[in-house]
């Protein structure tokens, strides 16, 4: 997740902290997740 997060412009330590629970993503921010991830946003909280 860290090294797709790093291409896509969104910061590995924000990722991190988006996975810990310790921020909120943004819209913005949740679409380049999922993008990185390749799944759809339903998809994210399991």
């Amino acid at each position: 997740m860290i090294l797709r997060s790093l291409t896509l412009a969104l910061h590995r330590v924000y990722a991190a902290q988006i996975e810990g629970q310790t921020k909120v993503p943004s819209r913005a921010s949740l679409e380049k997740l999922t993008k990185a991830l390749r799944v759809k946003v339903g998809r994210l909280p399991e």
